[in-house]
């Protein structure tokens, strides 16, 4: 049983906020974004504390960054999520379903060694 993979990867096109679908990539081990991809939880702009989510988002970035987010409501780019380790790599729109199943692909064959 050990060395069965199961695993996700998010594939992520240009917006992702957290509280919809950039939950799933907090929450998602492995990740490629499209370069343009915004991230964020802007929910906070009109009076709504992600709490819920947060847990999430503390595994995936640094504390004091996910604090920004949240009490800001700024969205980062990809090129800062990639730097933060939120994504694995952006990559041009479309490169986005090649690089996500090669990804995918590297992963499966390391688990089934």
């Amino acid at each position: 049983m050990s060395d069965l993979f199961v695993g996700k990867l998010r594939a992520v096109r240009p917006l992702a906020v957290l509280g919809t679908i950039g939950v799933l990539v907090a929450a998602c081990p492995l990740a490629v974004a499209v370069q343009t991809a915004r991230f964020g939880l802007p929910g906070v702009r009109l009076g709504i504390m992600p709490m819920t989510i947060m847990p999430a988002v503390f595994r995936s970035l640094p504390r004091k960054l996910g604090l920004e987010l949240m009490l800001t409501g700024r969205l980062m780019t990809a090129s800062e999520a990639s730097a933060a380790g939120f994504v694995n790599a952006t990559v041009a729109a479309g490169e986005l379903e090649a690089a996500a199943v090669d990804l995918a692909r590297a992963a499966a064959t390391q688990a089934s060694r």
